[in-house]
């Protein structure tokens, strides 16, 4: 008898195989926090023969069993698991992609929702290895992307372009979490630190709560936005705020930043370093993107925007699925002393 755990693995790799197989495919991306997607978000995509369904309403879907191949369920810690039982005892899939938005800290969460799925797609390459399981199999880097925006919002709204005059104080607004307190010290210190500056630290569901147009026009309002991760995490932020045209600043410490973003491309952007921690490097690292973005203008806030708008909102992500279920490749269980791993994710990719 083929044993259980060897013959689940197998199964899984074959489903995914055949799957690549069919002329034409039926997908669907869902979500708990909709809600947290751009208003404009498309609803439908078509790449490699694969449609896509995107962000229906979770109701919706109950009793539509059998009604897509492949289900992606975006992962942000928000009750997933229970969600993910639901749809499959559901049916509505043949295949269940778990897209995690959030691996780069709450490790059990993560793992259980993993655990659940047939395919996993991780967002922070650099937190990957806790996850590298033999019973999870291993999908291409994921990257987050630009959630808050798209194109297709920024279009509607400034039709003549995102606007030039801007704020020259240090953008940001965080959720202040107690398990993160040396970010929050910091995130203080800059506040105490950068006059007139634009940051804020408090409640997450008060700064969604707001309509989306004045959260729009607070961001395409200010030209530099600081960026201070809970886990060394490349956040939807970043390119959220190339989207409206802002500078982003990025600790040096974000190793994925130089997998998805070519530091050639950082420095044309541009998209600053500084060193984490530091006020001072980070007050250095505004001061220069407001004589970058001051020198150029139009100019600056166009490129930044058609780089995100072509290259790292939900669409691209979206072929970036499409490719891999057209081929999804090899997957090589490998050993050491101690494990059983996934070489796919224990060699790097490479950068662009």
């Amino acid at each position: 008898m083929t044993d259980r755990l060897v013959q689940n693995i197998h199964g899984i790799h074959a489903t995914v195989e055949g799957l690549a197989r069919k002329p034409a495919l039926k997908a669907v991306l869902v979500s708990r926090k909709r809600d947290h997607f751009c208003s404009h978000t498309i609803r439908r995509a078509s790449f490699h023969g694969v449609e896509f369904d995107i962000l229906p309403d979770l109701a919706a879907l109950r009793g539509q069993a059998s009604a897509y191949d492949i289900c992606i369920l975006c992962c942000h810690n928000n009750d997933e698991e229970p969600l993910l039982f639901e749809l499959r005892a559901a049916g509505l899939a043949s295949v269940y992609f778990a897209w995690m938005w959030d691996n780069h800290h709450h490790h059990i969460l993560q793992i259980r929702t993993a655990m659940l799925a047939d395919c996993l797609f991780l967002s922070h390459w650099h937190e990957r290895h806790y996850l590298n399981h033999p019973a999870i199999l291993p999908g291409p880097h994921m990257p987050a992307c630009s959630r808050q925006w798209s194109s297709g919002l920024i279009a509607a709204t400034y039709p003549a372009g995102l606007p030039v005059a801007r704020r020259d104080g240090l953008f940001g607004g965080f959720g202040r979490y107690d398990w993160a307190a040396e970010r929050n010290a910091f995130i203080a210190a800059l506040m105490t630190s950068c006059p007139d500056h634009a940051l804020g630290l408090g409640s997450v569901d008060a700064y969604v709560a707001q309509p989306e147009a004045a959260r729009l026009a607070l961001w395409a309002g200010h030209k530099a936005h600081i960026m201070v991760p809970i886990a060394r995490d490349l956040s939807t932020r970043v390119f959220d705020a190339l989207l409206t045209g802002q500078i982003p600043l990025v600790p040096s410490d974000v190793a994925d930043l130089d997998l998805v973003v070519p530091k050639t491309l950082q420095a044309a952007l541009p998209i600053l370093r500084y060193e984490p921690g530091s006020v001072g490097s980070a007050k250095a690292a505004w001061q220069e993107a407001l004589r970058r973005f001051d020198a150029e203008g139009a100019a600056g806030i166009a490129r930044r925007h058609r780089f995100a708008a072509e290259h790292h909102g939900l669409p691209n992500r979206l072929e970036r699925f499409a490719a891999f279920i057209r081929k999804p490749g090899h997957f090589d269980l490998a050993a050491d002393a101690r494990y059983q791993f996934w070489r796919n994710w224990a060699d790097e990719p490479q950068a662009g």
